[in-house]
């Protein structure tokens, strides 16, 4: 497949790998309303990191490939650590009961999630997006790679309604729970190891050494179940040994909680995650 129709499609994932699991519980949970508001921090995210690429690309003061690599190290990090709040601020409302004065809390966590599943990737996006539409102007245009990323993004967008939709059908709930939340456990721990080897490379973090494994021949990064993993699961093609300790150490905890959710108090009025509306 082309380069930048996977381009786009990877972009895509990362961000409704997130967005589908997350929207999925709250419209569980009678939030349908977030939509809109994490749509808004998707688009509003990404807008932000076109205009501080063209500032950086106007004042011809473009950061090296290292800071690059630590700044998408640093916000994968984030990425990871708002995912995270996400997931215990789920379990914790459905845990605890409705609480009303949380409600606000709730919107903030969906559309910081939204926001950091788009910044995770630092500047590249913005990169690949502008240059795509600068090909498509000017002497010698072509469409063709822009017509090839929008395509990507919008297969992207079809695989994140299915999944959302696959999701609300899963009953009983804590099937659901399982499984939509063990989905974030997985992409959050996805982000820590990007995160670690990225910082490796930006030589913040020691201990690079040589892969644990290697899945270049087997799983090629320019097939399409290669984006798919990558981008929806956070998959990690030869990590070392660093990296799989911190996969491990994250994911292992946090499906155990996903699972057997901790009990942060008593329901409310036995309505469990919920009010007596349905909503939080």
């Amino acid at each position: 497949m082309d380069g930048t129709f996977l381009f786009g499609l990877y972009i895509g994932l990362t961000v409704v790998g997130v967005l589908a699991p997350m929207l999925a519980g709250a419209f569980r949970v009678g939030r349908g309303d977030l939509v809109r508001p994490a749509l808004i921090g998707v688009f509003g995210a990404l807008a932000v990191l076109i205009v501080v690429e063209s500032l950086f690309e106007e004042g011809s003061r473009y950061p090296t490939l290292k800071g690059q690599t630590f700044l998408i190290g640093v916000l994968s990090l984030l990425a990871a650590a708002v995912l995270s709040w996400a997931v215990y601020e789920t379990l914790r409302a459905r845990a605890r009961g409705y609480e009303p004065s949380r409600r606000g809390v709730y919107t903030g966590v969906v559309v910081a999630t939204a926001v950091f599943a788009v910044a995770q990737g630092g500047l590249l996006p913005a990169q690949f997006l502008t240059a795509t539409a600068r090909a498509a102007t000017g002497e010698g245009a072509s469409l063709q790679p822009l017509v090839e990323i929008v395509l990507g993004l919008s297969t992207a967008t079809v695989v994140g309604i299915l999944l959302f939709q696959i999701l609300l059908r899963i009953r009983p709930d804590r099937w659901f729970s399982a499984v939509a939340y063990g989905l974030l456990a997985v992409n959050a721990a996805g982000m820590l190891a990007h995160a670690v080897g990225n910082l490796q490379v930006a030589d913040v973090l020691g201990g690079t050494g040589e892969p644990v494994y290697s899945v270049y021949a087997e799983i090629p990064p320019d097939s399409w179940y290669g984006t798919v993993l990558t981008g929806l699961l956070g998959f990690q093609y030869a990590p070392n040994t660093f990296q799989v300790t911190v996969w491990f150490l994250y994911l292992i905890p946090a499906v155990l909680l996903v699972l057997a959710p901790i009990k942060f108090g008593r329901s409310v009025g036995g309505h469990g995650g919920r009010g007596k509306d349905g909503r939080w």
